[in-house]
């Protein structure tokens, strides 16, 4: 399998350090040296520490909902209240799978 390009190694990485340390402690450097990238890296690709937590957001939201999208086994036919239950079945599929928002 080939590396991950820079910009995603970034993403990974930052994801972690924000995970365990917050938004606060995490720093530039840490999250560079994690992904084994340059801090100039991370102003390129990001401006900023907020640009990078936001793009971890928008990262972590994008692969839970194409891991457990929320129109998952609806039907037509089906009444408000059972797509209602598939919606919230799934919601509750990203915030705790591993595969989802509770890996990270």
């Amino acid at each position: 399998m080939p590396p991950l390009p820079t910009k995603e190694r970034i993403i990974a990485a930052a994801g972690e350090i924000f995970g365990q340390d917050g938004f606060k402690a995490a720093t530039i450097r840490k999250i560079a040296t994690a992904a084994k990238a340059n801090v100039a890296a991370i102003n390129y690709h990001f401006q900023d520490k907020q640009g990078l937590y936001l793009a971890v957001l928008e990262d972590t939201f994008s692969k839970g909902f194409q891991r457990f999208p929320a129109a998952r086994n609806t039907e037509k036919d089906q009444t408000p209240e059972e797509q209602l239950r598939v919606f919230i079945q799934a919601m509750f599929h990203r915030f705790l799978s591993n595969e989802g928002w509770g890996g990270n």
